[in-house]
């Protein structure tokens, strides 16, 4: 038994096969023109939340996902910062930056002098292609994720199903094929945030798939003040800031509350004192709702200043142990 997976636009159409599994769908459909069309972007937001990182991570997001959460969040900072405050809001774990780029909009309009730092560890993977067809989905690190050979595309970071033995088959064959190219990618040099060229290595062509927002880039190209930079959201900033946002990533099924203290602790030593945190995660089951806590930070600790939907499941954390 076996399922084709979907490497064509046109069969994005056809999620499930006729037993209603989920056909696995091909990370290269990230790939848009320059500049995108809007079937482009349709196709980025389609595909964008079917990725799967080889930490068991999702870029699970979609426009309009914080908009009762941008409204509240902003009637919070005008009670707190004059229009002309030279603000400083860093969006930690961004995935795509598309709702970060959506709230910057209102930002950077309210306060004219403020800027919008979206950041996350990884902003694209790596295609390695072949004449056959065969093709290869990297993370930046090396770590083969997926095997394309229409009609065919399998996973390559956990195994399918057992009685899909056709699709258990052709994983195998993937990871023969990719063992020998992960020092190749790692070998690689890449613009950290968005790199056109082409690298031919031993009959092999690798290039960028990024996994940025077609949107969220338009609005770096177009304004100075929304950048995209690389960090690690469990380490402090460089440069203080006003406001930090952290939405759907200290999860307690990814890490341990010790490791979410300890980045909790890095955030804190990040912000500037009256500075504030927005802490919270989606529910996705039945109709999407916030979880969210804003905190304050004044005279060395956190305090709650609003909440939505009954606020962060971390929010006795934050209080308890941090700083």
């Amino acid at each position: 038994m076996y399922k084709i997976g979907i490497w064509t636009e046109q069969n994005l159409g056809h999620p499930k096969t006729w037993y209603g599994s989920s056909r696995a769908v091909a990370y290269s459909l990230l790939e848009v023109g320059q500049p995108p069309t809007n079937q482009d972007i349709e196709r980025f937001g389609r595909t964008i939340k079917t990725v799967r990182l080889s930490s068991g991570s999702h870029r699970t997001t979609y426009a309009g996902r914080f908009c009762d959460l941008d409204e509240l969040a902003t009637s919070v900072l005008k009670r707190s910062f004059a229009p002309n405050y030279p603000l400083r809001i860093c969006d930690l774990g961004t995935s795509d930056a598309l709702v970060c780029s959506e709230w910057a909009l209102t930002l950077l309009s309210l306060w004219t002098n403020s800027t919008v730092v979206a950041s996350d560890h990884r902003f694209y993977l790596i295609c390695g292609r072949r004449s056959n067809s065969e093709a290869v989905i990297f993370e930046q690190g090396g770590a083969p994720l997926q095997f394309i050979r229409p009609p065919f595309v399998v996973p390559l970071d956990h195994a399918e199903r057992w009685f899909y033995f056709g699709n258990r088959i052709m994983s195998w064959w993937g990871a023969r094929v990719a063992d020998p190219l992960r020092d190749i990618v790692r070998g690689l040099s890449w613009d950290p945030i968005f790199d056109s060229r082409v690298q031919r290595v031993g009959g092999w062509e690798f290039r960028q798939i990024s996994l940025l927002h077609p949107s969220a880039r338009a609005l770096m190209r177009t304004s100075a003040r929304f950048t995209i930079q690389e960090h690690n959201a469990f380490d402090e900033l460089a440069e203080p800031c006003e406001v930090i946002r952290i939405l759907n990533l200290y999860n307690k099924e990814l890490f341990t509350s010790e490791t979410i203290t300890d980045g909790l602790r890095a955030v804190f030593r990040s912000l500037t004192d009256g500075g504030m945190l927005i802490l919270g995660r989606t529910i996705e089951v039945g109709k999407p709702r916030n979880e969210v806590s804003i905190f304050t930070k004044r005279l060395g600790a956190f305090t709650v200043v609003e909440r939505l939907g009954g606020g962060s499941e971390l929010e006795q954390l934050v209080l308890s142990r941090v700083p």
